[in-house]
């Protein structure tokens, strides 16, 4: 009977983990929650460490992660106009081997552009690796499917809401596995998680094609969010040199915290996993990287301290049960294993970012809901789910990109 309830939790935290991210960046109302699982937060019996030793990193022995690639502009890009394209570039790399592109769909009304990054999990040991997005890769039969998840959102061109409607959109699909910001040619099980280096070949083409943009939206759902804040100070120093837009960030649901709720041990596995180490904005940004393999949470104050005359923004509910399953591996006694992250534990960690580690810095405001649903930008930008303190997420969107004096935080 022991031996059966074990399996049973294992085969319960395996789906959890399959089940809890957004692959395809399709809403996700709410989220199994681990608490039976658990006693205080802390897996309870010793055998279940040794039965999870598979979901320790592993990586094939080698060289440390190269320098990454630096941009290389090329040619713009064309396509029809109000038509999703995909474009390919050769020189990128998917969890597979293969090469991958981006979708771009034009718009003659406007110079300015979304950037958005496709979100999907991550892969760092087996359970994470399960239900990761694309890990055979990403190609245009895949475009169509993907982007269609956010036809009702952010690239709802109907919607007279939106505040976007009318810009130019490139969507950056995600099939590296590791948010967006690998640097790691051999990763877990020997994948390659290179995404921050085909954001960068993505810049080389998206920059010239949209030089004469006046404003550059910088976006991404889940993974996509902590890609989007990974690749915001690449993708500035790759516009500034060759044009004058603005970027503005928006961060949905993927926020960095404090070593107190994002505890050390696991952002250590990211860095192992991913080389994360290794790519610019790590090396910039001196208080992102501890001995003890803390201070991811610190991008944020970073990046505001760096670009203050951007504006950045988080979208989040203060109990994302996706996103705590992931931090929750720092809540078992092992690191290796999603137990629990309280809802309370959760929302302190967001609110600490915003009242605490951001004090003083205005050009950053968060936008929370108190929920647990993940994500925002798949959903109806005006609907109630998307509404705080009687503001819509559409409206808060315009004050963003608009450099609305009312544009400020929502929610507790």
């Amino acid at each position: 009977m022991r031996f059966l309830a074990r399996s049973i939790l294992l085969t319960a935290l395996l789906l959890a983990l399959a089940c809890g991210d957004d692959a395809t960046n399709t809403p996700v109302d709410s989220g199994t929650t681990l608490d039976s699982a658990t006693d205080g937060g802390v897996a309870t019996d010793a055998s279940m460490d040794a039965a999870m030793d598979a979901t320790r990193p592993m990586r094939d022995s080698g060289p440390p992660p190269p320098p990454p690639p630096t941009i290389e502009y090329g040619d713009a890009m064309t396509a029809a106009d109000g038509v999703w394209t995909f474009v390919d570039f050769p020189g990128t790399t998917c969890m597979d081997g293969s090469a991958t592109g981006l979708g771009l769909n034009l718009s003659s009304t406007s110079d300015d552009v979304v950037i958005y990054f496709q979100g999907g999990n991550l892969c760092f040991d087996a359970l994470s690796c399960i239900a990761v997005a694309n890990p055979d890769g990403f190609n245009a039969a895949k475009l169509n499917p993907a982007v269609n998840a956010l036809a009702n959102g952010i690239f709802d061109r109907t919607d007279p809401d939106n505040p976007v409607a009318d810009w130019n959109f490139v969507f950056v699909p995600y099939c590296s596995g590791d948010i967006h910001t690998g640097n790691q040619p051999s990763g877990y099980m020997g994948n390659a998680n290179l995404g921050y280096g085909n954001t960068t070949q993505f810049l080389g083409r998206v920059v010239p094609t949209f030089s004469t943009a006046t404003k550059v939206l910088v976006t991404g759902s889940s993974a996509g969010g902590f890609g989007a804040i990974a690749n915001f100070h690449q993708a500035v120093s790759a516009f500034e040199a060759r044009s004058s837009a603005k970027l503005y960030l928006l961060d949905d649901a993927g926020p960095p915290m404090s070593d107190t709720y994002l505890r050390p041990c696991f952002q250590q596995k990211i860095r192992d996993a991913f080389g994360l180490d290794s790519i610019p904005l790590m090396m910039e940004c001196t208080n992102c990287s501890r001995p003890d393999g803390g201070g991811l949470g610190n991008m944020i104050p970073f990046l505001a301290d760096a670009h203050p005359e951007l504006r950045m923004a988080m979208l989040s509910t203060t109990g994302d049960s996706t996103i705590r399953q992931f931090y929750s591996y720092g809540y078992s006694h092992g690191c290796n294993l999603p137990v629990n992250m309280p809802e309370a534990d959760y929302e302190a960690g967001l609110i600490e970012e915003r009242d605490v580690m951001l004090a003083g810095r205005t050009n950053f405001k968060f936008f929370l809901q108190r929920e647990t649903f993940h994500t925002f930008l798949g959903r109806r930008l005006e609907s109630a789910p998307a509404t705080v303190n009687g503001v819509t997420l559409a409206e808060w969107i315009r004050r963003l990109v608009e450099d609305d004096v009312s544009w400020d935080n929502l929610g507790p």
